[in-house]
């Protein structure tokens, strides 16, 4: 190990440990334990393999205490993390993959319907519903300011991503989403990138780069579909959906709101800080 990595994974065992200053009493003898990330970690229903020079992923029970203590999430949606990883490469700043949604194959045959920019917009405006929610859950203030990517589908590569703009209690940050697409569903990465002012141009490089490094287990790639697989009962629309973690009964479009209620039950709260933010809240230093 370098003296650099030595350094590093003091750094990153120190800052977790310090975040528990914000936490409750009860957490106040919490460690973290980071593990390098330097080989391919086996994932839910796939593996991903290092991206960079390395970086460090959390253990299940790290993962949990993070997104509860520092981003807000209650405790029960513990289970919707398959793998929290910070700083996969110089790039990002973490990385955040989801256990896999298991509805079935998604078809893309809604992506063109008429009414589809009515009913982005409506997840939209659901979506600063919620990022507003958590921030009063966290005593600060969370804004939404816009797209960066409009969401789009890859048909080639088999995956749906979007990115945004948003103010984390007055630091810019971007948040970049993206599901691939498999034979059972889909697995949602969340990136935060390392520069909060990253080119709309650079975000697709910064997807693919993760998505590639991600390969499903044998037998479950997209392409694996065969008649007479389980079909999912909505399509990229109702994933897009699932993507923001929207409350259904903000979505406008008509059949589109039941389908909703099952995700508002799972996947609320899924917006997050960067690592970044909080090594700066510690460390005294202020956000640019």
């Amino acid at each position: 190990m370098t003296l650099f990595n030595t350094f590093r994974t003091a750094l990153v065992c120190s800052v977790l440990a310090s975040l528990l200053t914000s936490a409750s009493a009860q957490d106040a003898a919490y460690e973290y334990a980071p593990n390098q990330f330097t080989d391919k970690i086996d994932l839910a229903r796939g593996s991903i393999s290092p991206i960079g020079d390395g970086g460090f992923y959390l253990t299940d029970n790290d993962a949990c205490q993070l997104v509860v203590a520092e981003w807000g999430w209650e405790k029960s949606l513990c289970g919707a993390v398959d793998k929290i990883i910070i700083v996969p490469s110089p790039a990002i700043d973490t990385l955040l993959i989801e256990m896999p949604n298991s509805d079935g194959y998604i078809t893309y045959d809604d992506w063109n319907h008429k009414d589809r920019r009515k009913e982005v917009d409506a997840i939209w405006q659901s979506l600063e519903d919620s990022v507003a929610a958590q921030g009063d859950t966290l005593g600060i203030k969370i804004q939404m300011d816009g797209w960066l990517v409009e969401p789009t589908l890859n048909t080639d590569k088999n995956y749906l991503y979007y990115a945004t703009r948003m103010t984390w209690d007055g630091n810019p940050q971007v948040n970049i989403k993206a599901a691939t697409f498999d034979r059972k569903g889909y697995v949602n990465f969340l990136i935060i990138p390392t520069d909060p002012d990253v080119a709309a141009s650079d975000i697709v490089a910064l997807i693919d780069q993760n998505l590639t490094a991600y390969e499903s287990n044998m037998g479950i790639a997209y392409a694996d579909f065969i008649e007479g697989d389980k079909v999912a009962s909505y399509g990229v629309l109702g994933v897009l959906a699932g993507l923001v973690g929207v409350k259904y009964s903000k979505v406008l479009a008509a059949g589109l709101g039941a389908i909703l209620l099952g995700f508002a039950k799972k996947l609320w709260f899924l917006i997050f800080a960067p690592l970044v933010i909080l090594w700066n809240r510690v460390f005294g230093k202020k956000g640019e």
